[in-house]
């Protein structure tokens, strides 16, 4: 959904980027927001989250019925049901009683879904394009040097930054 840079993880698991990306936005939502603002929308981000993983569970669940699953759902379909008829009042009251920030987070909400195509289309289009410029590196590494002297000079290998030296 998002670089596939900020998927990638550390030794530990931790994935920098992506805690860099959110500790940034953060930090520009408390100095461009007032505080209670920021965490009345957080709280509507995350329960419009956890509305759309209930609904995504009774679905799939529906749909394919005697797929593995990676857990059990204690209570199926019960308690999803239940949650999902909390979290969707509480929604409808956030909408009803907070007319202030529910546009807020519904417009961003909104809005970063056009976000979402643009980043998965450069990524797409970077991801297709790197052989090509793989390749094309490659090619110009070796039209300029004579063979293996790249890997011996040191001042040349900043010629192709995707090999390893």
């Amino acid at each position: 959904m998002f670089f596939k840079a900020a998927s990638n993880v550390n030794k530990g698991g931790t994935p920098v980027l992506a805690l860099l990306l959110s500790t940034a936005v953060g930090i520009a939502f408390c100095i461009f927001q007032k505080f209670m603002r920021v965490i009345d929308m957080l709280a509507f981000f995350f329960v419009a989250n956890y509305t759309l993983s209930f609904i995504s569970m009774l679905v799939l669940r529906g749909r394919e019925p005697d797929m593995p699953r990676p857990y059990r759902a204690w209570g199926y379909p019960w308690t999803t049901v239940i949650a999902l008829i909390g979290s969707l009042l509480f929604l409808a009251g956030a909408a009803f009683t907070d007319r202030e920030n529910t546009p807020w987070a519904l417009g961003i909400l909104v809005a970063s879904y056009p976000v979402f195509l643009v980043v998965k289309f450069v990524s797409n289009a970077f991801a297709s394009s790197l052989p090509r410029l793989r390749e094309s590196t490659a090619l110009f590494q070796r039209s300029i040097s004579p063979a293996g002297s790249a890997a011996n000079n040191p001042s040349r290998r900043f010629l192709n930054p995707f090999r390893t030296y």
